[in-house]
């Protein structure tokens, strides 16, 4: 198995509304987690793993189509997520879930 890379995780607790309505958040799910990896398809099925564990969806996820090897910045990577919730302990839970999903699912 070729394990998948998380290259970055941070959380906004409470991310501004423009923020939120740009990235296509839900209206009252201020909570963000960012997600980056070396591995997109891995990374959409932890995305979708967190939304079945935790109160949270998706906001945005997009692939960098370059690919890992011509990523702009070391923790740029291939593709980025970002969880959205209503609390910051919902966020966490489903980037936890996605963490975990990413251990299982390596190529």
């Amino acid at each position: 198995m070729i394990p998948v890379k998380v290259l970055a995780v941070r959380y906004l607790a409470n991310a501004a509304p423009a923020l939120c309505r740009q990235l296509g958040a839900p209206e009252g799910y201020p909570s963000l987690g960012l997600l980056t990896t070396d591995c997109d398809d891995a990374t959409y099925i932890a995305l979708d793993a967190a939304t079945k564990a935790a109160q949270v969806q998706v906001a945005y996820a997009r692939s960098f189509y370059a690919g890992a090897a011509n990523a702009t910045t070391p923790f740029a990577g291939e593709v980025i997520g970002i969880l959205a919730a209503q609390t910051p302990g919902a966020v966490r839970s489903g980037m936890e879930a996605a963490l975990a999903e990413l251990e299982r699912v390596g190529f």
